[in-house]
Order: C-alpha cells, then structure tokens, then sequence
C-alpha cells in the first residue's frame, strides 16, 4: 500500500509539473515587463499582448487539446505538448522583437493547451477513485502557487541576468525543466489507450476562436480611442460567437463531436459557476499584471523586490486552500463568499493606499498586508471554482465541462488583462499610476462582488460537494 502511495505520489508530481509551469509562464511576465519594454522598445498594447495572448491562445486550445489526447493516447500527446512548450520557450528566449515575442507566446499558450487536459485526464483515470480528491487538491495548489510564484521566482530570474540574458532566462529555465518533466513522464505515466473513434470538430472550434477574438480585439482597440473599430469588432466577434453556439447546438442534436455543448449551461452550477470561473479569472489575472506594473515603474523597486511583495500572498494561499478544502465542501456557500469578502478587504487596502496619495517608499509595506489577505480569499475560492461548476453536472458528461470551465476561465484572464490594463493605462502617466492602480481596483471590487453573486446563484440548489 505505502509503495502505491508513493506511486501515485510520483506520477502526480510529474504530470503537475504541466499545471505549475502552465501557470508560472502565464504570469512570469508580469515582473519581467518593464524589462521587455525597454529592451523591445513594446509598447503597452504589446506588453499586453505578451502577457494576454498567451492566455487566449490556451484557452482557444484546451478543449481540441483534450480531443488530441483520446485520439493519439494521452501519454504521447502529453510528451509532445512538453516537447512544444520547450521549444516555444526556446523561441521566446530568443525573440528580437516584440512582435516575434507576441508569436512566441501565442505557440507556447496553444503548447499549454496541449498539456492541461491531459493531466485531468491522468488524475480521472490513473489516481484511484479514493485518492481523487486528493490529488485534485494538489492540482489547485500546483495552479495557484505557480501563479504566485510566477510573480515572486520571475523576479529573482530576472535581477539575476545569467550570462547577460536577462529577462530571457524566465523562458529559457523551461528548456531543462520539460526536458526532464519527459524524462520522468516516460518512466512513471502509463500509458492510457487512445479512442479510434474519437474526432475533433475543427470548424466549431475556429468559429469560437474568431468569436473571442473579437471581444478581445475590441477591448485593445478601445485603449486607442478607436471607438467605432472596438464596437465593429465586438459586433462582428459576437455574431461569429452566436452562430457557432447555435451550430454546436445542432450538431449536438445529430450526436456529432462538438466543442461546446450549449446545453451544459442548462445546468444553473455550470451556468452561475462559469461566470463566476471567467469573471475570477479575469480579477486575478489583470490584478497582478496592474500590481506588478505600478510596483516597478511608481514604486522604483527592482524585479526581486517586487516580486517578493507577492510571496506572502502564495503562502496565504496554500494555507488557506490546504487547509479549509474539507471546511468548504460542507460550506460551500459560506466558504466562496468568504474569500470573496477576504480577498476583497484586500483589494480596498490597496484602493485606499494608493487613493490617498501614499508614498511610493511606503506602498509596498501596505501591500505586504493586502496581498496576505487577496491570497488566502484567493485560496479559498479559486480551486473550488471548477468543482462548484461540476457539482450539478452529470458524470458522464464532467469532461466536456471541466474542459469549457477551464477554457472560460483562461479567456477570462485574457479578456481582464487587455480590458483592465488599457483602463489603467489610460488614467495613468509618469506621474500618475497611484491613479490608475485606484481605478482598476474599483474595477477589481466590482468584479468580485459579481463572482460573489454568481456563487449564490450557482449555489442556490444546494449542489453536491465540490
């Protein structure tokens, strides 16, 4: 029995290497911006786009990713998107220009989503009934930490400039972490047979990319006061969007292979807890490129410093997301709007901090307390997210939600980062980011207060256990 364990232990720690490294990449960026900036000479609509567009990508290939794992086996699939990751790594480590470096990130966030569906589907069908929930526990700590340690280990890479990389080294320390991630993948994953039956609907997946697309397009063309091009693409991106959900639902009905199924939203947990998974996502993800931004460029501090004002906040989040997961199965409902409410108080200590005009030396000291307490609501709410979104869904039909759930979830982050950040650029200047942090802070609070209400909505039936 104790050499199982150890088993399990090992086959989960490899293939949570994707989850964490999947996370880390999407917000080492953060810290490194103001690096990139100078050296590409990016402007912030691209500074975006680095952080954004590796987001979008991986959302726009979670669900075919999935479908590629039961068509080819899902340890050849899972060894080849490490494989591309590595290599789109290398790329960006290289990249002469911002562009390049936009098209970097775009194959390494389609690389992502190649890896995230096949580790849920290792945890489903090699980890025991019994030990399930454990291991989807350490799947929520191996996604949150690497978001925070994205901040914090980022900065640290970056300041260390190694051999005069700079912040290239955030992309190139993939190379030899995947290389062994396969290593260790050939040696402890079975293998799990393909599905000969199993197709990809292509046309319904390049119709809900183009849909996102488009709201994404509108919200950078916003930043430049192109109102009339923002509206036209969030139009066109929304027809697109309508008429593929409405083919998807035909294509249901004739029992044919479809991305999206539009009738899981029938189910009020998958509907409330969608929106409350994508409205999260697109707080945190826009929190911490805003956070991190006004750290380095209004507070003065270097790479390190500044991520290290986020390691308190990735300790608070595993303590609380370790330690109340039995809590909030029991209290569901209590649980999600408590870190709601605790991440919020968060959030209004930075809103007041930088409202009222606090020196750039002192802001930090406040945020060390602010941070402490958006990480432990974060904790609390974000891994139970996609378990509240399943609660009422039936078994047979989990995969495709958890697919969708994850996939909104990454749009979300997409869709905040290109949203938030061009309302923050365009109240801040050189001398006015205090400013700009207040007004996305407004915008954070305001997000949050609707994922509190679509966890009451989601949680109104009393759903199973997440």
């Amino acid at each position: 029995m104790t050499s199982m364990i150890r088993s399990q232990g090992r086959l989960l720690a490899t293939v949570l290497t994707a989850t964490f490294i999947g996370q880390f990449d999407f917000f080492v960026v953060n810290v490194a911006a103001p690096a990139i900036q100078s050296s590409l000479g990016a402007t912030n609509t691209q500074l975006e786009l680095v952080v954004a567009g590796y987001a979008f990508m991986y959302a726009a290939g979670l669900i075919t990713g999935g479908r590629l794992g039961d068509l080819y086996g899902r340890r050849q699939v899972f060894i080849s998107g490490l494989a591309a990751f590595a290599v789109a790594s290398a790329l960006c480590g290289v990249a002469p220009s911002a562009t390049a470096l936009i098209a970097c990130r775009a194959l390494q966030g389609l690389s992502a989503a190649v890896l995230l569906p096949q580790v849920l589907a290792f945890i489903n069908t090699v980890i025991p009934a019994s030990r399930r929930g454990w291991a989807m526990g350490w799947f929520g700590v191996a996604s949150g930490v690497g978001s925070i340690a994205g901040q914090g280990l980022g900065g640290l890479l970056v300041q260390a400039d190694l051999w005069g990389l700079g912040w290239r080294l955030i992309f190139l320390v993939n190379v030899p972490i995947m290389a062994i991630a396969m290593a260790a993948t050939l040696q402890l994953v079975p293998q799990i047979p393909s599905n000969p039956r199993a197709t990809i609907d292509a046309g319904g997946a390049a119709a809900i990319f183009t849909g996102m697309a488009g709201s994404m397009g509108a919200a950078l063309l916003a930043q430049h006061q192109l109102v009339g091009a923002a509206a036209a693409a969030a139009f066109a991106g929304g027809v697109v969007l309508a008429a593929a959900i409405w083919w998807q639902s035909r294509r249901a009905q004739r029992g044919l292979t479809v991305t999206l199924e539009p009738s899981l939203f029938i189910v009020g947990s998958m509907r409330w807890g969608s929106v409350a998974s994508a409205t999260f996502m697109a707080y945190f993800a826009s929190f911490m490129f805003v956070l991190t931004v006004v750290l380095q460029r209004h507070s003065q501090l270097d790479p390190v410093s500044a991520g290290l004002v986020f390691v308190p906040s990735g300790l608070t989040f595993m303590l609380s997301s370790l330690t109340a997961a039995r809590w909030i199965q029991h209290r569901l409902r209590s649980g999600l709007l408590g870190g709601c409410a605790i991440t919020g108080l968060g959030v209004s200590i930075i809103l007041a901090a930088t409202g009222t005009g606090v020196p750039a030396d002192v802001l930090p000291w406040w945020l060390v307390v602010a941070v402490s307490l958006t990480g432990f609501g974060n904790g609390l709410v974000l891994p139970t997210l996609t378990g509240l979104s399943l609660s009422e869904v039936a078994p047979a039909r989990a995969g495709m939600a958890s697919g969708v759930v994850t996939t909104l979830q990454q749009f979300g982050a997409a869709l905040g980062v290109a949203a938030i950040a061009a309302l923050f650029y365009g109240v801040a200047s050189a001398s006015a980011f205090p400013q700009g942090m207040a007004a996305a802070a407004l915008i954070h609070l305001t997000l949050l207060a609707v994922v509190a209400v679509a966890c009451l909505k989601a949680t109104r039936s009393k759903p199973r256990s997440a």
